[in-house]
């Protein structure tokens, strides 16, 4: 995904697990324009990391007309189907219904090689 995104000539910034994301989402929040998380990651899985982020943007104060802060969109990534059962989430929730709900805007199923 990073290498796609820097050939269309966006800067990519990378986290190695999903609280490391929310510390680069913290600091750089008014240069992202786009999050991809990926579910499966080291100490704060995706779904976390995304609920960690809407937490964030919840406490951000509006700008000067009273509106929202910015939201920066997130999309979840995932090796498994989108329609799988999530784990840790409510019965009969699917993975893209968890993800939608802890505020990703898109979730997309990582194709395998071969």
């Amino acid at each position: 995904m990073s290498a796609v995104t820097s050939l269309l000539g966006f800067e990519v910034l990378e986290a190695c697990d999903g609280l490391q994301c929310i510390d680069v989402y913290n600091q750089e929040r008014t240069q992202l324009v786009c999050i991809f998380l990926d579910l499966q990651m080291p100490v704060a899985d995706g779904y976390t990391a995304a609920a960690g982020i809407r937490a964030l943007e919840s406490r951000e104060p509006g700008g000067p007309g009273g509106e929202a802060a910015p939201r920066v969109p997130v999309v979840v990534c995932t090796a498994s189907c989108l329609d799988d059962p999530a784990e840790g989430g409510p019965a009969g929730q699917t993975v893209a219904q968890r993800a939608l709900a802890l505020g990703a805007d898109g979730a997309v199923a990582e194709g395998g090689s071969g």
